[in-house]
């Protein structure tokens, strides 16, 4: 929610945020009793301390509460990559795959096409996905393409990443961390 509470119009998600939203979603649509569900959730987030479910329900919320949800296609590639770290066997991992493509596609969740010439030929942007790699350097050139500054309050980048946030917040994008979304 933007500072009136009203919801975002632009919400930009990196992968760090994006794959626990997708692990509670999956957790929820296939019904994972509480044990399974929590062992789902641990290996949903990088770093601690874990969301609670309350938490987690926020998140979703906040997600599809946005105008428009979008990330770049590299976020993308990345979630599926994490899939294997959930520890279930690959049947799971093909129907995790499956049941959070149906979700992002059928919330209109928005790709877009970042190329490394595109994040190289940006004043600023190269030197910066030189320090924090290519996936976040195409988030910032995506939420600066999009207007998510601090001056227009029109869209927001969420992330779980401490070094994202740092130099998103530098180049003036509205950037906030997961557990800041989520209080």
């Amino acid at each position: 929610m933007t500072a009136d509470g009203l919801p975002v119009r632009t919400l930009i998600v990196d992968t760090s945020a994006l794959f626990p939203l997708l692990v509670y979603h999956y957790a929820r649509k296939t019904g994972a009793e509480p044990g399974r569900r929590q062992r789902l959730l641990m290996g949903a987030r990088s770093k601690p301390p874990n969301l609670t479910v309350d938490q987690y329900d926020r998140w979703l919320r906040f997600f599809l509460s946005a105008g428009r949800r979008m990330a770049t296609q590299h976020v993308v590639a990345e979630l599926y990559g994490l899939r294997r770290r959930l520890r279930i066997s690959d049947q799971e991992q093909a129907e995790f795959w499956r049941c959070c493509a149906e979700f992002l596609i059928s919330e209109g969740f928005q790709q877009r096409s970042c190329t490394l010439e595109d994040i190289w030929n940006t004043p600023g942007v190269r030197e910066l996905s030189v320090r924090i790699g290519p996936v976040d350097g195409g988030l910032i050139l995506l939420a600066l393409g999009e207007g998510c500054t601090l001056k227009s309050g029109e869209g927001m980048l969420v992330s779980d990443d401490d070094g994202l946030h740092r130099e998103a917040q530098r180049l003036g994008i509205n950037s906030e961390l997961l557990p800041s979304v989520v209080r």
